[in-house]
């Protein structure tokens, strides 16, 4: 239903339409939709070369240990330009926020992070569809957790995919796609921030010649679609019967939210910074903590894990060194 929004009725309309839009593309009326910091480069982008009427963002949230009421970075960085911004508690429900996006008559809503499925009223709406930024080559990695499941998979390439959206989860056919080499170090913050760059550049290319219709859509594949899920706090607790590479993915993964943690004296220790030692362990158990020099390290099921910086329960982040001074019996401890 929603491919009828690029249909051109002959070669010369679509070139022509396709130059009014490359020459003005600041009178192209957009919504965005999003609200992690992965929204923030896109906005922008967005911002500077198109005509972006209003921004929707998850509500404001309670965050951190005293649980201060926080806004989503997308509202900041639209109130500092001068965009309305709407945060309903949820689109399907809320109709005069329909009945308002429909009055702005927007030509397109885009939608990166924004954290909530869209209902069909409101994928109608704007005259070309709407297209959601995806952090990973569709099929591949539909769901809540592209980039933390293609890191703890060890993927070497990743990418981002612009998708013309349907009522499906990241079903859409694919507007644009492009590939990104994943270095085997980066973590989730450093791979999110690559990838939002990449997306934020390929919509400002794309958008003028998928609304001229000059784009040919790519109907995904469901059968070799795969799909990932939402991450939880749980997540994050290692397996020291794991190898080690795989234990150093997991925190790449999670590093940031919800991180990597073990239990030392029944209190939670949070690996904030680590390194991968494949060839150290010697027979060790899985879990138990040993020093060579000043270094130290957990053995995994093969190899072993070096610790840089570690947070216990209830204490400030130190570097391991400084904790060790602290807690001389954590050498030879065997962390749960």
């Amino acid at each position: 239903m929603l491919k009828k929004f690029i249909v051109a009725k002959n070669t010369a309309s679509k070139s022509r339409i396709f130059y009014l839009f490359m020459l003005s593309g600041q009178q192209l009326k957009i919504v965005f939709m999003g609200s992690a910091d992965f929204s923030l480069p896109i906005l922008i982008a967005l911002q500077k070369r198109f005509n972006v009427v209003a921004v929707v963002t998850e509500i404001d949230k309670p965050a951190g240990r005293n649980k201060e009421i926080v806004a989503p970075p997308t509202k900041h960085l639209a109130q500092s330009l001068n965009i309305p911004v709407f945060q309903p508690i949820s689109l399907r429900k809320d109709i005069k926020l329909i009945e308002k996006i429909k009055t702005l008559a927007p030509d397109l809503i885009v939608v990166a992070a924004y954290g909530k499925i869209l209902p069909e009223s409101v994928l109608n709406l704007p005259t070309h569809g709407c297209l959601n930024v995806h952090p990973s080559l569709l099929p591949k990695y539909r769901g809540a957790s592209p980039i933390q499941s293609a890191l703890l998979a060890g993927e070497r390439v990743s990418g981002v995919s612009i998708i013309l959206m349907d009522a499906g989860m990241d079903t859409g056919d694919i507007v644009a796609q492009e590939t990104l080499e994943v270095d085997a170090l980066i973590d989730y913050g450093g791979l999110a921030e690559r990838l939002a760059q990449l997306a934020a550049e390929m919509l400002v290319k794309i958008i003028p010649r998928y609304v001229a219709g000059d784009v040919k859509l790519k109907t995904q594949s469901d059968e070799a679609a795969s799909y990932c899920q939402k991450i939880e706090k749980a997540d994050g607790k290692i397996n020291w019967q794991n190898p080690a590479g795989q234990i150093f993915n997991q925190w790449r993964a999670y590093a940031g939210w919800p991180g990597v943690y073990a239990y030392f004296k029944e209190k939670k220790i949070d690996f904030v910074s680590v390194a991968l030692a494949e060839n150290k362990n010697a027979g060790r158990v899985p879990g138990e903590v040993f020093a060579e020099g000043k270094k130290y390290f957990v053995a995994c099921g093969s190899g072993a894990l070096e610790l840089k910086r570690v947070k216990l329960e209830g204490k400030k982040e130190v570097d391991c060194q400084s904790f060790v001074n602290g807690y001389r019996d954590f050498v030879g401890t065997v962390l749960k």
